[in-house]
């Protein structure tokens, strides 16, 4: 069984309680700009407005939901690709994993973090 987790993220810039919907994968850039936070960066000197935005740390976080035949396979894999370089990847809570590297798929074993109902994961930039 299968899992998709591309569909509804909350993103939200470091230290602030602003949040943005966005589907994955999505770049933080066109998420601000979507919301009008942040003005085309394609346009005369915005760019250097835009590299100030963007050099903040950002958290991407979800939900989702299985059932107790889920925590009773032999094992529950997280897939994450394409994750931007320095990133802290959080199951219910619970530290999985600090990645470094975008050029790569990560897969991880979390069999013994999630539970049947409902599970977060959260993952810092």
């Amino acid at each position: 069984m299968e899992i998709s987790l591309n569909k509804n993220w909350k993103i939200c810039p470091a230290g602030t309680d602003e949040t943005y919907q966005a589907d994955v994968p999505a770049m933080v850039m066109d998420v601000l700009y979507r919301n009008n936070k942040i003005p085309d960066p394609y346009v005369a000197e915005n760019e250097w407005i835009v590299y100030e935005e963007l050099k903040k740390d950002f958290s991407f976080s979800n939900t989702f939901t299985h059932d107790q035949s889920v925590c009773e396979s032999d094992e529950v894999l997280l897939k994450c690709e394409g994750l931007d370089t320095a990133a802290k990847i959080y199951v219910n809570g619970q530290l999985l994993a600090s990645t470094n590297d975008m050029h790569r798929t990560y897969v991880f074993d979390v069999k013994e973090i999630v539970h049947p109902g409902e599970n977060a994961i959260c993952i810092d930039f």
